[in-house]
């Protein structure tokens, strides 16, 4: 109740002061001023206190001060330290969006950690005004801001973002890279389907697996032949994108392709079972019958949780309750 009560207090004063711009009235408008701006460095002083019940009054405070107190925030984002960081993005992320403009304007800070942390703060409030200065920040100096602002067109999106997010597919850090591809992973997006095959070809393996998840998410069955290629002896993280994809797009020509796969042991039995996981949830969403015999000699392996996955998919698939019986599978299939 009091804090609410200070912050009516001081709203009301701001104002009366901007109303009020007597000449007579000059002096007292800067001494509020001077007294505000004071209340704020020492709040913001108080974000690094150990103390957790001093640390949420100065941000529940700072809150309520609102827009006076995000450029004196920002401006020490490059010299505090987390957790205090953190403690200033979740105040100006309390504060909304009138924050944004102040944030944006933040962006041209030449501390590295400052504007990634800006970069953060505006995805997460996800307002369209932040899409122009974000696209701009793709071509940052620094790759790890490049690849927060990859990842924040996850979230903030136009059209505008489309062709520079398709040049940051060639960008020569690799996290950049991969963060490009998942933002455009958006269903329709056909413009982004070439060069997410193209990516396919990367030299880095998790930049291979993004591109295959997002050609997934976009549902363009142009992709299908590249998803299949090179499947087989892709490692772990990518080969199951690729069986993913190629179940999102629910393509009758990968059928044979994730079959073999189906049949496939590694030396790693949880990265195998995983991986056949995968294929089995592929196949369901496929919902090709040609592929039941197959799932049904899967009901015999071991692995009491593939086996689990097997028999609800063959339910899903052909409507009937034989549970994990393989020889009642077998015999329905035969009749």
């Amino acid at each position: 109740m009091k804090t609410t009560t200070i912050c009516f207090f001081l709203a009301g004063m701001l104002f009366i002061g901007c109303k009020d711009s007597k000449p007579g009235n000059t002096a007292m408008e800067k001494s509020e001023s001077a007294g505000l701006k004071a209340e704020i460095a020492h709040l913001i002083e108080d974000l690094k206190s150990e103390n957790d019940q001093t640390c949420k009054a100065a941000m529940e405070r700072l809150r309520c001060i609102g827009l006076p107190a995000v450029k004196p925030m920002i401006e020490t984002l490059g010299i505090h330290q987390y957790p205090a960081t953190f403690k200033i993005q979740e105040t100006i992320l309390g504060i909304g969006p009138e924050a944004v403009p102040e944030v944006i304007e933040g962006l041209n800070s030449n501390e590295y950690s400052v504007r990634w942390t800006l970069v953060h703060i505006l995805r997460e409030l996800g307002d369209e005004r932040a899409i122009k200065p974000l696209i701009g920040l793709l071509k940052d100096e620094n790759p790890f801001v490049r690849k927060v602002t990859a990842d924040a067109f996850r979230v903030l999106w136009n059209d505008q973002a489309i062709d520079p997010l398709i040049e940051t597919l060639s960008d020569k850090h690799e996290d950049v890279r991969r963060y490009a591809a998942w933002a455009l992973g958006r269903e329709g997006l056909k413009k982004a389907v070439i060069p997410l095959i193209k990516l396919l070809e990367d030299e880095v393996d998790f930049v291979r697996a993004a591109a295959a998840e997002s050609l997934g998410k976009i549902k363009d069955v142009t992709a299908v032949k590249n998803l299949m290629k090179g499947i087989t002896g892709a490692e772990y993280e990518e080969k199951i994108a690729r069986i993913t994809a190629l179940g999102e797009l629910g393509d009758p020509r990968a059928l044979g392709c994730l079959l073999a796969l189906l049949k496939e042991e590694g030396e790693d039995k949880e990265e195998t079972g995983d991986i056949k996981y995968a294929v089995l949830e592929s196949l369901k969403e496929i919902g090709e019958m040609t592929a039941v015999p197959h799932i049904i000699e899967v009901l015999k392996d071991d692995d009491e949780n593939l086996v689990m996955q097997a028999s609800e998919v063959l339910q899903k698939m052909t409507g009937q309750t034989f549970d994990e019986d393989y020889k009642a599978w077998k015999e329905w299939w035969n009749r």
